[in-house]
């Protein structure tokens, strides 16, 4: 039986929508209060269904609860599959599909803008979209071989006090952890870390230029100075402010007939807009992010999710590395997928000058960077804005914009572990109830997770997936109300309020528990998903795919506009993508 998924579709909706105007939250208020009223906020001004923000009917319609409540439920794409795809405590399922679902909605909506045309339906599978969210595990080469997911010395550690996760994908933070310990080997590691207390070595390995989380339950993260700044803020921070002038990237998008019937090709006021344009089909040669260029600072998987979904609907992706950056090498085919890449040194005079050509150049630019990288390099929020102010900033991080641990290296699994969830899954796993989280609705929990129990990770990577599909919503929502009302915004997002996001979601099951002996019984997506296996055999078919390295098949790109699949039968430039590949291998130029 297909699952009802409106409540989770309709708060990953509102999250990605209006701008915030004051979440200042030093004033004693409760955060889960300012968090509500953001997402009443968001419903109410940023969620169209036949007009847009400032529209007098559309204003009027989303004017109370009630109607709010009924245009939510209005717009929410068909939903299809099971309610429960992937076994958790938490609803997985529910964050896939409904950041899916607000991407999807949010793609179709600027098309309309920018066409004339109805909003087209849209649907998503909740299937396909759990898989595309275990699309790293579901990536299966033909005749040609990827290395394993993970490093060697990645995982799960007992400490004599409880349990730390360290990262060292990356060999920078190995060398980290190797030097704090002194230890190469994985046993090794193993008898150094048991002997030493656990908050103790995540500060050592901190310090150091690592990357480590210890297991924290629910009660501890929110009562800690990093837990409370993040549950104050609010999962995705939009700020607009006028600009003049039509975005560039109308002008990109439109083929020369379409342009050839308008008045003011300069940006002439006699300009009729968008209401003069012609009514195109979804599915049409131009599609919805035609030349809109995006400037890709991502890494991992978040960021590149997030570009991905946007090259996937149009848009000129172009990622920037500094020369010999060594991304997971496994993770390529994901993160490449649509996108040229080049690499640039910023710290070089003459690579500063192409960067600041294509900066001047792009209309929307992406950073997965820690806060203050760009910084360091005169590329703050200041400096962007002063130099560059059409330009739409979407930036990411891990552990949110404020509080003390701002800055902190920080991934999917290790934000996992600090703010709750690893715990709660232990619980959850042990047969105890993780939290009362559908009676109360909110970021609330008992605590109950066993310090002794092994850390239980979400089945999926779900907080860079989910942070991803929804940077990318607020992106392509951003880019309408640049259409609407001539506004640019500045986006910031993280791993940390996703994970105040799924906290929020109600539990996938009536007591909360998600006990072990009830998620056996879940009809999976997979055989095996298990957080160590490199395997599974899912429901959804896997799509064939070229890529640089040779062929393969992939998970399919979820969601549907007007019946049609982004690079499926039915769009026009699926033959014309690029393919993913090395890093560097493009010149570091807009096509």
């Amino acid at each position: 039986m297909d699952g009802d998924f409106t409540e989770a579709i309709s708060l990953l909706w509102c999250a990605t929508g209006a701008p915030n105007t004051d979440m200042d939250t030093g004033t004693g208020a409760d955060p889960e209060a300012s968090r509500g009223a953001d997402m009443d906020a968001a419903a109410r001004d940023a969620a169209p269904l036949d007009g847009a923000p400032g529209d007098a009917a559309y204003d009027a319609a989303y004017s109370d609860a009630a109607a709010r409540e009924a245009a939510l439920r209005i717009m929410a794409p068909t939903t299809t599959g099971p309610r429960t795809v992937l076994p958790s405590a938490f609803d997985v399922t529910g964050l896939a599909t409904g950041a899916v679902a607000a991407a999807t909605r949010a793609v179709a909506e600027l098309h309309a803008a920018r066409s004339g045309a109805p909003v087209p339906p849209t649907a998503v599978d909740s299937r396909e979209a759990c898989a595309a969210f275990a699309s790293e595990r579901l990536f299966r080469p033909t005749g040609w071989t990827l290395p394993p997911l993970r490093e060697e010395l990645t995982g799960d550690y007992a400490a004599a006090d409880g349990w730390i996760r360290l990262h060292t994908n990356y060999a920078h933070h190995r060398t980290a952890v190797e030097r704090v310990l002194g230890a190469r080997t994985r046993e090794d590691v193993e008898q150094a870390v048991s002997s030493l207390p656990a908050e103790e070595l995540e500060r050592r390995i901190v310090e150091a230029g690592g990357a480590a989380a210890v297991m924290r339950d629910r009660v501890d993260w929110l009562a800690s100075p990093a837990g409370r700044a993040a549950s104050a803020e609010p999962p995705v921070r939009i700020e607009a402010q006028p600009v003049s002038g039509e975005p560039r990237w109308v002008w990109r998008g439109e083929s020369a007939s379409a342009r050839s019937g308008r008045r003011g090709d300069t940006g002439d006021p006699g300009d009729p807009g968008i209401a003069g344009r012609s009514r195109a089909a979804f599915g049409g040669a131009a599609p919805p992010l035609a030349g809109v260029r995006v400037l890709d600072l991502t890494r991992v998987i978040a960021g590149p999710v997030c570009t991905a979904v946007l090259a996937a609907y149009g848009a000129e992706v172009l990622r920037i590395d500094p020369p010999g950056f060594a991304e997971v090498p496994s993770l390529l085919p994901l993160t490449t997928r649509g996108k040229r890449s080049a690499f640039l040194d910023l710290s070089d005079s003459d690579d500063r000058g192409v960067f600041e050509g294509l900066l001047s150049e792009a209309d929307v630019l992406i950073c997965g960077l820690r806060p203050d990288a760009l910084g360091r390099l005169g590329y703050d929020d200041a400096a962007l804005e002063s130099r560059h102010p059409a330009l739409t900033v979407a930036r990411l991080d891990a552990y949110g914009w404020e509080g003390p641990w701002s800055l902190r290296r920080g991934f999917d699994s290790l934000v996992q572990m600090s703010c709750g969830i690893a715990a709660d899954g232990a619980a959850a796993a042990a047969g105890a109830a993780a939290a009362p989280y559908a009676a109360a609705g909110t970021a609330a929990a008992t605590g109950a997770a066993p310090r002794g129990g092994r850390p239980v990770p979400l089945p999926v990577q779900a907080l860079d997936h989910a942070s991803g599909w929804l940077l990318a919503a607020a992106v392509v929502r951003a880019l309408t109300r640049r259409l609407a009302d001539s506004t640019v915004s500045r986006i910031r997002a993280s791993l940390v309020g996703t994970a105040e996001l799924l906290y929020a979601l109600p539990s996938p099951r009536p007591n909360g528990s998600g006990r072990a002996a009830d998620l056996a019984a879940v009809p999976l997506l997979a055989v095996d998903l298990a957080p160590e296996s490199a395997t599974a055999a899912i429901a959804p078919d896997l799509e064939p795919v070229a890529t640089a390295w040779g062929p393969a098949l992939q998970a399919p790109m979820p969601g549907l506009i007007d019946g049609i699949r982004a690079g499926g039968e039915g769009d026009r430039r699926r033959d014309g993508r690029e393919q993913a590949g090395p890093l560097g291998r493009h010149a570091a130029v807009w096509g």
